[in-house]
């Protein structure tokens, strides 16, 4: 497990021994990851980070940084390295709104829970909440 380090630190730092670490956690629960799609925001816009998504053999879909894709040259899809699509990338802001809207309730934020079943079924609680909120919206007038 890494350790955290003081100091501030941008999205990029150690990405390598971070990357590993998940891929290799995926892949003791036997998730292959031979063709996976990875959504990431500009951040992770780096030479570095393509090349861990290609030693794994993931398909990174990554917005370009425009600070600096003017100085790199992306791989063609035909290689399985990177690729941009912007309707896919889209998709990633829903989610991350809905994990948003998951992070308001404490209970599975911090996740008091320690049964599988209970800690679903708040999911399924949660879930029900945010969809009424949505649907439940009052009319302006």
């Amino acid at each position: 497990m890494s350790t955290s380090q003081e100091g501030q630190h941008h999205d990029l730092f150690e990405i390598q021994t971070l990357f590993d670490e998940i891929c290799n956690i995926l892949k003791s629960t036997g998730i292959n990851l031979k063709g996976l799609f990875l959504n990431a925001d500009p951040r992770f816009d780096s030479k570095e980070f393509q090349e861990v998504c290609q030693k794994e053999e993931i398909i990174a879909n990554v917005k370009p940084n425009p600070r600096n894709s003017a100085n790199q040259q992306h791989e063609p899809y035909q290689s399985g390295t990177h690729i941009f699509d912007e309707e896919l990338y889209e998709d990633r802001t829903v989610i991350e709104h809905a994990n948003a809207w998951i992070d308001g309730f404490k209970a599975l934020l911090v996740r008091f829970e320690f049964s599988v079943r209970n800690w679903i079924a708040l999911h399924f609680i949660a879930f029900s909440v945010i969809f009424l909120r949505k649907i439940n919206k009052k009319q302006k007038v």
